[in-house]
Formats: C-alpha cells, structure tokens, sequence
C-alpha cells in the first residue's frame, strides 16, 4: 500500500492516511507525511470520531440506516465549531458521499485542516478501508478537490486490483 499512497503525497504534495473503521470510530493505520514545513501530519494508531472525518464518513457511508442509528445512541458530540452535532444531518452527509464517491471532510476533526477521502474496496465492493489526502484547509479547497479526486479515484482502483 505505501507505493500508492507515497504516489499520491508525491503528486499532491500533501499528507495522505489510510483509515479503517472499527466501530464508531477510525484507526488510522499508514501515512505519508508532507515535505512542507505548514502540513497535516498521519497520527498512526490514532483514533478519531468516524463522523468528523472523511475517511471516516466514506466508510460509514456503506453502512444501512440502522447501522449508523446504533452507532451512535448517544448522539454526535463536536470535535470543532464545524462537526456534525445531529444524526439526521450525519444521515443526509453519508448519502451524498454514498452517492457521489467520495467524502470531504472541513475543519470537522481539526481546525484549519480538510480532507478529501475515498473508499478502498475489495474485489467483493466491501469498503475496507480510506485513502485520504490531508491538508492545511487553504490548500485544500473546492477548486482543487477534482484533480485530487481523480488521482485518489485511479490510485483506489489500481488497489482494488491487487486485492
């Protein structure tokens, strides 16, 4: 996996993470950290609150209603002034990553820090883990999202068949 993903830190010249959802919440289990002096740094072994984070709201995208219902009994709590705070909201996210592919997360984990994800899938479709492109949020906004995506896109799918 760390060709991949030292191709996508070098391509973008940003930090890039591979995540794993266990339970409620993320683990992240690789990283390229950026050469750049401003930038995000993989937190190897961490864990984080999947709904605050794009790895982790790709992953519980592929989860039914129910699931995530029961995920979370006692409601999300805010990482930032920007985290989902209400399921119902959390519920209509997840449909559109779901729908689109994709999941971005801003500033929801961390202040000043944004994050484009996609899923990884197994040769079955099951999402079995996030690639995720981290950035200070200023070199990450929506102008830049689609380059970003279709590198991540290519690199998810060249995973997908090696698995």
């Amino acid at each position: 996996m760390k060709p991949y993903m030292d191709q996508v830190a070098e391509a973008t010249l940003e930090s890039v993470s591979l995540s794993r959802l266990m339970g409620d919440h993320i683990e992240f289990v690789d990283g390229v950290e950026s050469a750049r002096t401003l930038r995000a740094s993989p937190r190897v072994g961490a864990r984080m609150p999947a709904y605050a984070t794009a790895g982790g709201k790709i992953q519980l995208a592929q989860l039914d209603r129910q699931e995530l219902i029961d995920l979370f009994p006692e409601g999300l709590k805010p990482l930032t002034s920007h985290t989902a705070t209400d399921l119902a909201t959390l519920l209509k996210e997840l449909r559109r990553c779901r729908d689109r592919g994709y999941a971005f997360s801003r500033e929801e984990s961390t202040e000043g820090i944004s994050a484009i994800s996609v899923p990884l899938k197994d040769s079955h479709q099951r999402t079995v883990a996030a690639l995720s492109v981290v950035a200070p949020s200023a070199r990450l906004p929506h102008t830049r999202l689609d380059p970003t995506l279709s590198l991540l896109t290519e690199v998810a799918a060249a995973v997908r068949s090696r698995l």
